[in-house]
């Protein structure tokens, strides 16, 4: 006759479980790692967008005839601090 097979025991599929269980963590950690990389890249783009609008509409106050243009820098990092 031919060769049995044996079911897994459970020693097995708990190995199996940890092993899928570790290779999907290390695929998070991967994702994590993309993910605050594009977080940095869009943030950078934000701020670059952001200081263009400005002096676009910092033009755009000045060619239609309005005052001297407004600081629009504000720093708010202050705010968080309890005044005591």
């Amino acid at each position: 006759m031919g060769d049995l097979l044996r079911f897994p025991t459970k020693v097995s599929n708990i190995k199996g479980r940890i092993s899928k269980m570790e290779n999907r963590l290390t695929e998070l950690e991967n994702e994590n790692c993309w993910i605050r990389q594009d977080i940095t890249e869009m943030g950078d783009m934000l701020e670059k967008n952001i200081l263009e609008m400005q002096g676009l509409l910092k033009d755009l106050a000045s060619l239609q005839g309005f005052e001297e243009p407004l600081d629009l820098n504000y720093d708010d990092s202050d705010d968080l601090e309890p005044d005591f």
